[in-house]
């Protein structure tokens, strides 16, 4: 089932569509964000909560698959968490992601790239390791522990 951050990601794509010059993206709209909520068992209220929870919370461990996992919600909170595991990253990377960092918009090219980056994260932090540095001692945490 996909996770809140998965519908979200799909929402944000459909929302702009409603405001559309073609009277069909605008009908469709509405119920496609619907049929995507309810793919995941959720439903409006669902997504007004998760809009208005505070950014960068902790997630519980069905949601994240281990507790302490910080699941960023917006861009900065993207930015901020893959922050913390720049070891692990290239100098290129590093820097892309600094230049991302306070933007509205990004291109589909830069969108898949922070995604990627993210998802490195993710499976270093919930490795059963916890996050610590790789097991052939590459890659530094910087920052407290995730």
């Amino acid at each position: 089932m996909p996770t809140i951050f998965d519908v979200l990601r799909k929402i944000n794509k459909l929302v702009p569509r409603s405001g559309s010059d073609q009277d069909g993206e605008i009908v469709a709209s509405p119920a496609a964000i619907r049929r995507t909520l309810k793919a995941a068992d959720l439903d409006l209220h669902d997504l007004v909560a998760e809009l208005n929870a505070p950014s960068g919370r902790r997630c519980d461990a069905d949601r994240c698959g281990r507790a302490g996992w910080v699941e960023p919600v917006t861009l900065d909170d993207v930015v901020e968490v893959a922050m913390r595991f720049r070891g692990f990253f290239s100098d290129w990377e590093v820097r892309f992601l600094a230049d991302i960092q306070g933007r509205d918009k990004l291109s589909v090219e830069q969108l898949s790239i922070v995604e990627c980056l993210l998802d490195r994260a993710r499976g270093i932090a919930l490795r059963p390791t916890g996050g610590q540095a790789c097991a052939d001692g590459q890659g530094q945490l910087d920052g407290p522990e995730p």
